[in-house]
């Protein structure tokens, strides 16, 4: 992926969580999550497993991508054994 396309793509990214937020007084610069989800603790690597499939499914499912692994921003590469942009930490 060229550096021109990952930026074009990271300045949508961007302005889509900008203008999502724009309407609503207590969203200050960018509006990332979605109204009406909350928080549920991971107590178990089960659990784990499943909510990072989920987040690595997203891209796929948008059609961005064919494979997890191939989205730039995504964790998913560096489970795949590729490096990501993104910093990976488990505790």
């Amino acid at each position: 992926m060229e550096r021109e396309s990952i930026e074009s793509r990271a300045a949508w990214i961007l302005k889509t969580f900008k203008e999502k937020g724009a309407n609503q007084n207590r969203i200050t610069n960018y509006k990332f999550w979605v109204d009406g989800l909350h928080a549920v603790a991971i107590e178990s690597n089960h659990f784990l497993e499943q909510k990072l499939h989920y987040i690595h499914q997203n891209p796929v499912e948008a059609m961005i991508v064919d494979e997890p692994e191939e989205y730039l921003f995504s964790s998913a590469r560096d489970y795949a054994g590729r490096k990501g942009l993104v910093k990976v930490e488990l505790y």
